[in-house]
């Protein structure tokens, strides 16, 4: 995810459809997937079993077994297996998503369409470990996707509460006592919704926007060039994700 201060160099190229300088993501999931199989696999068969045979040479099996397991593959020699991105976000979360579905609206107003927006996201499926439900204000989601609750929009969220109103408590042992709900606290025009639901729809919408959303790949470590700054990063399998400079 970019920090503030790098938000508008991101704003300006999606405008302006000038391509970033280099950048590298990890859009290659069926290689990074064969890359992990291919591991697990030299490692069940890296140790040869010793001879169980009676009066049999186990000296012999053992030294057979650790010459094997000095000629098995070693993981950290594969070549990770990269791609070139122009906005990299890790977390697939509604910030996330509601990010890459806004730059990618400015790359496809300015005709920049191959403005490449990644999510990487640790879950198997986008909103797979957002489980509380919450209070949604809904005026940034209305600036981004204006028609959100329109009924004769196909793909509107229909999973909303209005809030009815706000009750407050100051609870003790025995009693609970009624006390003013502060102003800003006040829930009139907000939604109840399931954020799990929400966000599976934000990741739908990020889909239909040109987002690539890939579940199931976590970043692993942040990558650095030799001056310090930050190129990218790696994600839990043979591959690495880069994003925009």
């Amino acid at each position: 995810m970019k920090t503030a201060t790098s938000m508008r160099p991101l704003l300006a190229a999606a405008r302006s459809g000038s391509a970033p300088r280099s950048v590298r993501a990890a859009s290659t999931i069926a290689g990074a997937r064969r890359g992990i199989t291919a591991t697990a696999g030299a490692r069940r068969t890296a140790v040869a079993p010793l001879r169980a045979a009676v009066g049999g040479p186990q000296t012999r099996a053992f030294s057979a077994g650790q010459r094997r397991q000095e000629e098995a593959f070693d993981p950290t020699m594969v070549e990770r297996e990269s791609d070139e991105v122009d906005v990299c976000i890790v977390g697939g979360g509604p910030a996330g998503l509601a990010s890459a579905i806004r730059l990618k609206q400015l790359a496809t107003a300015a005709g920049n369409d191959d403005f490449r927006v990644v999510v990487l996201e640790k879950a198997s499926e986008i909103g797979a470990h957002i489980l509380s439900g919450a209070v949604l204000e809904p005026r940034a989601i209305e600036e981004l996707i204006p028609n959100w609750l329109d009924e004769a929009n196909p793909d509107r969220f229909d999973g909303i509460t209005p809030a009815a109103g706000d009750i407050m408590r100051f609870l003790t042992k025995k009693m609970a006592l009624p006390i003013p709900a502060p102003p800003q606290m006040h829930n009139k025009g907000n939604y109840i919704v399931s954020l799990n639901q929400f966000t599976k729809w934000l990741g739908e919408r990020a889909e239909e926007a040109g987002v690539e959303v890939y579940p199931g790949f976590a970043g692993a470590e942040v990558l650095y060039r030799p001056d310090g700054s930050v190129k990218g990063v790696a994600t839990g399998g043979p591959g690495d994700c880069e994003g925009w400079e």
